[in-house]
Parts: structure tokens; C-alpha cells; sequence
């Protein structure tokens, strides 16, 4: 596995290697690159929910706490820990609105005073996804 490509299957990445999959640019859209980081996420949060993890939870904590700002007092902290050996990964879904929606466009941009490419989507679409997820409809 070289910087920028990686083969088909399964991995186990450091967090340079997922760095660099969540930041891949060239040969990717941005909607693969979207996919992408939804799918380093999900294995984050299968990692930090194996027993092996929430019990160095503590430790990191204290690893990260000069390298984190937070308002959360030390309670709500334990308290979210305490929540994700609860937690039920079955019970955690990642959807993303379909790319058939999505259209390339370029859209003037006045601080670099050129055109810039975008990917255009009704706002109305937006709109009923956010209403049916707002509504448990959706994913």
C-alpha cells in the first residue's frame, strides 16, 4: 500500500494511512472521498467499542486532554464513556444522499475571482431528506 492507493479489501490503517484515505484528491471525486472518510469512521467507532479500547479510554483521555479543548466537564465525559460500552454498533447507521442527485456545476468565486467547480443539488431534495430523517424515516 502505497500513499494515495490502497487494494481492495480489508485494512488495518494508522492514522497516516487514514489521513491519507480520508484526504485522497487526485483520481477521486469528492463524493468517493466523502465515502471514503464515512468508511474510516465507521471502523473508528468499531475500534473504540471493542473491550480492548474502553478500557484504555481513561488513559486516553488524559493523553489527548492537552490536545483537545472541550466545555465537557470531566462527568459528561465518564458519562459518554460509560455510554459507548452500551452502545450497539448495529444500532449505528451512516447514509448519505444518492449521487443521482448530485450535479457537476462551476459557480463564479468571488475571493479567487474564478470559476470553481461544485456539486449542485436541489435544495428541495436536501430539504425531504433532512424532513425524513427529522421523522425516523430515513436511513
Amino acid at each position: 500500500m502505497s500513499l494515495g492507493y490502497f487494494n481492495a479489501g480489508a485494512h488495518h490503517l494508522s492514522g497516516i494511512q487514514a489521513l491519507n484515505l480520508a484526504r485522497i484528491r487526485e483520481g477521486y471525486s469528492s463524493l468517493i472521498r466523502i465515502s471514503n472518510q464515512d468508511a474510516i469512521i465507521k471502523g473508528l467507532a468499531d475500534k473504540i467499542s471493542s473491550p480492548a479500547i474502553i478500557l484504555k479510554i481513561p488513559e486516553l483521555m488524559q493523553i489527548l486532554s492537552d490536545t483537545v479543548l472541550t466545555d465537557l466537564s470531566p462527568n459528561q465525559i465518564n458519562n459518554m464513556v460509560c455510554l459507548v460500552k452500551k452502545m450497539d454498533n448495529a444500532d449505528l447507521s451512516f447514509a448519505e444522499i444518492p449521487t443521482s442527485y448530485y450535479v457537476p456545476s462551476w459557480i463564479y468565486n468571488p475571493n479567487m475571482h474564478q470559476n470553481v467547480f461544485i456539486w449542485d443539488i436541489d435544495f428541495n431534495v436536501i430539504r425531504s431528506y433532512v424532513s425524513e430523517f427529522q421523522s425516523g424515516r430515513w436511513p
